[in-house]
Protein backbone atom coordinates (compact mmCIF):
# COMPACT_ATOMS: atom_id res chain seq x y z
CA UNK A 1 0.00 0.00 0.00
CA UNK A 2 2.79 2.63 1.30
CA UNK A 3 4.50 1.64 -2.36
CA UNK A 4 1.70 2.02 -4.42
CA UNK A 5 1.15 5.79 -2.55
CA UNK A 6 4.68 6.84 -3.15
CA UNK A 7 4.73 5.76 -7.24
CA UNK A 8 1.30 7.60 -7.05
CA UNK A 9 2.93 10.28 -5.46
CA UNK A 10 5.95 10.66 -8.08
CA UNK A 11 3.83 10.37 -10.94
CA UNK A 12 1.63 13.05 -9.86
CA UNK A 13 4.65 15.31 -8.79
CA UNK A 14 7.27 14.19 -11.85
CA UNK A 15 7.24 17.76 -13.49
CA UNK A 16 8.36 19.38 -10.35
CA UNK A 17 10.62 16.73 -9.52
CA UNK A 18 12.45 16.57 -12.97
CA UNK A 19 12.15 20.55 -13.13
CA UNK A 20 14.60 20.54 -9.65
CA UNK A 21 16.95 18.30 -10.62
CA UNK A 22 17.57 19.91 -13.90
CA UNK A 23 18.13 22.70 -11.53
CA UNK A 24 20.17 21.28 -9.75
CA UNK A 25 22.78 19.35 -11.91
CA UNK A 26 22.84 23.06 -13.88
CA UNK A 27 23.57 25.02 -10.63
CA UNK A 28 26.65 22.22 -9.75
CA UNK A 29 27.79 22.35 -13.61
CA UNK A 30 27.75 26.03 -12.93
CA UNK A 31 29.65 26.09 -9.78
CA UNK A 32 32.12 23.25 -11.38
CA UNK A 33 32.73 25.42 -14.72
CA UNK A 34 33.69 28.64 -12.02
CA UNK A 35 35.74 26.65 -9.99
CA UNK A 36 37.73 25.55 -13.16
CA UNK A 37 37.62 29.38 -14.35
CA UNK A 38 38.88 30.70 -10.56
CA UNK A 39 35.58 32.23 -10.66
CA UNK A 40 33.66 32.81 -6.99
CA UNK A 41 30.99 30.61 -6.23
CA UNK A 42 27.55 31.98 -6.44
CA UNK A 43 27.41 31.35 -3.17
CA UNK A 44 30.43 33.81 -2.58
CA UNK A 45 28.65 36.17 -5.02
CA UNK A 46 25.84 36.55 -3.09
CA UNK A 47 27.68 37.22 -0.33
CA UNK A 48 29.78 40.30 -1.94
CA UNK A 49 26.42 41.73 -3.28
CA UNK A 50 24.89 41.64 0.25
CA UNK A 51 27.69 43.44 1.77
CA UNK A 52 27.95 45.68 -0.93
CA UNK A 53 23.96 46.29 -0.30
CA UNK A 54 24.97 46.77 2.96
CA UNK A 55 27.09 48.92 2.45
CA UNK A 56 25.25 51.59 0.04
CA UNK A 57 22.32 51.25 2.52
CA UNK A 58 24.84 52.69 5.25
CA UNK A 59 26.24 55.40 3.07
CA UNK A 60 22.80 56.39 1.02
CA UNK A 61 21.65 57.03 5.56
CA UNK A 62 25.21 58.63 6.36
CA UNK A 63 24.81 61.17 3.17
CA UNK A 64 21.12 61.19 4.30
CA UNK A 65 22.06 62.33 7.69
CA UNK A 66 24.89 64.77 6.14
CA UNK A 67 22.40 66.65 3.75
CA UNK A 68 20.29 67.07 6.87
CA UNK A 69 22.10 68.68 8.40
CA UNK A 70 23.95 70.73 5.54
CA UNK A 71 19.98 71.80 4.77
CA UNK A 72 19.88 72.85 8.56
CA UNK A 73 22.54 74.96 8.65
CA UNK A 74 21.44 76.71 5.10
CA UNK A 75 18.19 77.07 6.73
CA UNK A 76 19.71 79.33 9.47
CA UNK A 77 22.02 81.12 7.15
CA UNK A 78 19.00 82.12 5.36
CA UNK A 79 17.27 83.13 8.78
CA UNK A 80 20.24 85.27 9.97
CA UNK A 81 20.15 87.03 6.55
CA UNK A 82 16.54 88.12 6.49
CA UNK A 83 17.22 88.97 10.13
CA UNK A 84 20.18 91.22 9.10
CA UNK A 85 17.68 93.03 6.21
CA UNK A 86 14.79 93.03 8.56
CA UNK A 87 16.68 95.26 11.37
CA UNK A 88 19.35 96.91 9.03
CA UNK A 89 19.19 100.90 9.60
CA UNK A 90 20.33 103.43 6.86
CA UNK A 91 23.17 105.23 8.19
CA UNK A 92 24.12 108.72 6.63
CA UNK A 93 27.56 109.92 7.55
CA UNK A 94 30.20 112.34 5.78
CA UNK A 95 33.77 111.68 5.16
CA UNK A 96 36.48 114.10 6.23
CA UNK A 97 39.77 114.44 5.00
CA UNK A 98 42.13 116.22 6.65
CA UNK A 99 45.70 116.87 4.55
CA UNK A 100 48.48 118.68 6.00
CA UNK A 101 51.49 119.78 4.14
CA UNK A 102 54.89 120.81 5.72
CA UNK A 103 57.64 122.33 3.76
Amino acid sequence: MTFIIIVLLIVVFWPWITKWIKGFLSRRAEDAIRRMMGMPSRKEEQRRRKEQEKEQRHNTYTNNAYSRTERSHEAARRDAVKAMKEYAVDVEYVEIREESRSE
